[in-house]
C-alpha cells in the first residue's frame, strides 16, 4: 500500500513539472515577437523616409539585441502590443531602440576611425592617445549627440534633426585626456565635396579623400556641424553647426 502511496505522489510530482514546462514553454514563446522585431528593423532600413537602403546589415543580430533588451523591461505579450499599437511614443521606443543597436553594423559604410590626434589639436596639452571604440561607446556617443542636436534646435531653427541626422557622414576621432576621461571628436557632414588636382598641368575635381582628411568648410550651413563629446561624463563641451553662405 505504502509502495503504491509513493508512485502515486511520483506521478504527481511528474505531472506537475510537465504542466510546468508546458505552460513555462508557452509563455516564453519569443518566436512571434521576433519576427515582428525583424521586419520593423528590416523596413526602418528600407524606409525611404528614414535612411536609405543599407547593404549586409545584420538585421537578425540587432533585433535580438532589441528583444534582450526590451524584454528585461515587457513582457512578450505587451512587446506585441507595443510593435502594433499607432502610438508615436510607442513607435519612438522600438525605432530608437534599432538605431541605438544598429551601430556600428550597419552605419560604419559612412562613418571613419581617423586616429590622427593633430585633428584635436587645440586640446593637445590634454591628450593622453588614441583609442579603439567599442560599439557601446559608438552608441553612447549617439545619444549623447542626439541630446546636443535638441538642445541647439531649441536655440535655432534647423533643417538638421534626429532622423536626417543620421544620414550624414562621420569622422570620429577618440581619445583619451590626461586626467582619464574618454572623449570623442565628431565631424559630420552631408555630402562629399570635390578638389581641383593638377593632373599633368590640368586641373580637374576629386572628391576629397574623407577617409583620411578631416572635412572643414566655411559656412554651408547645418550641412555641417562638429561636437566635442565627453563619454566618461555623458555630456558635450561643444556643438557647433555651420553658418549660412
Amino acid at each position: 500500500m505504502k509502495h503504491k502511496s509513493n508512485n502515486l505522489t511520483r506521478t504527481r510530482i511528474l505531472t506537475i513539472m510537465l504542466l510546468g514546462f508546458i505552460l513555462w514553454g508557452c509563455s516564453t514563446n519569443n518566436e512571434p515577437v521576433k519576427k515582428k522585431l525583424q521586419s520593423l528593423t528590416e523596413n526602418y532600413f528600407n524606409s525611404t523616409n528614414r535612411r536609405p537602403n543599407i547593404d549586409s546589415i545584420k538585421v537578425d543580430k540587432i533585433s535580438d539585441e532589441i528583444y534582450n533588451d526590451i524584454s528585461n523591461t515587457y513582457s512578450n505579450s505587451k512587446i506585441l502590443k507595443i510593435l502594433e499599437s499607432k502610438n508615436s511614443e510607442d513607435d519612438s521606443l522600438i525605432y530608437n531602440l534599432i538605431y541605438k543597436y544598429s551601430f556600428p553594423i550597419a552605419y560604419n559604410s559612412r562613418h571613419i576611425i581617423l586616429n590622427n590626434l593633430n585633428l584635436v589639436g587645440w586640446l593637445k596639452d590634454s591628450i593622453n592617445d588614441s583609442f579603439q571604440p567599442t560599439d557601446n561607446d559608438y552608441r553612447k556617443a549617439e545619444t549623447i549627440l542626439l541630446k546636443g542636436l535638441k538642445s541647439e534646435k531649441e536655440k535655432y531653427s534647423l533643417f538638421l534633426d534626429s532622423i536626417n541626422i543620421r544620414n550624414y557622414y562621420r569622422q570620429y576621432v577618440f581619445f583619451s585626456k590626461t586626467n582619464g576621461d574618454s572623449m570623442v571628436y565628431v565631424n559630420g557632414f552631408c555630402e562629399l565635396l570635390k578638389q581641383p588636382v593638377d593632373s599633368c598641368n590640368t586641373i580637374i575635381w576629386k572628391p576629397i579623400d574623407w577617409k583620411k582628411t578631416i572635412v572643414i568648410v566655411e559656412d554651408g550651413g547645418d550641412c555641417y556641424w562638429r561636437i566635442l563629446i565627453n563619454l566618461t561624463k555623458k555630456n558635450f563641451d561643444f556643438f557647433m553647426i555651420n553658418g549660412e553662405a
